[in-house]
């Protein structure tokens, strides 16, 4: 399993050398992440409910975009594994994804104990995860034409 190198996962694809468990584990990896990930966001709940509307709305939408091109990109309904590859590539995607939240979850740290007012923190978190989901679904469409390529 990659849990950095991306590029070496898409050589993988183009060779077809991956193996179906791999792919198992891919799976596994990538749905213990998406738990954690939402276990970690339960712990500070939201007090403004327009900034949790907002990145709501942006990360569905994201969402809805990001895979819908990711599909194109794999070649739409004539591409061949599409769920293999998303799922697969988007496992290293969320690891960096986590080191970015991570940096980010420091610079909003420094910026609580500046006595910057809460809502502007607030706003730009919720900015802040949709942006990081725009490169997540950005990267995961890149990769996955890479496979074709």
């Amino acid at each position: 399993m990659y849990f950095w190198k991306t590029d070496q996962l898409v050589d993988e694809f183009k060779a077809n050398s991956i193996s179906e468990n791999n792919l198992k584990n891919y799976y596994l990896a990538t749905s213990v992440l998406a738990f954690v990930f939402y276990y970690i966001a339960l712990l500070e709940p939201h007090e403004n409910y327009l900034a949790l509307a907002v990145e709501a709305i942006g990360s569905i939408t994201v969402s809805v975009l990001g895979i819908n091109a990711a599909f194109q990109a794999n070649g739409g309904v004539l591409g061949r594994g599409f769920l293999n590859k998303m799922i697969s590539i988007f496992f290293p995607l969320l690891i960096k994804s986590f080191v970015a939240g991570l940096i980010l979850g420091v610079l909003l740290a420094i910026l609580f104990h500046s006595e910057t007012d809460k809502s502007i923190i607030t706003w730009v978190t919720s900015i802040s995860v949709i942006a990081i989901q725009v490169v997540i679904y950005w990267r995961l469409t890149v990769h996955v034409r890479n496979t074709n390529a």
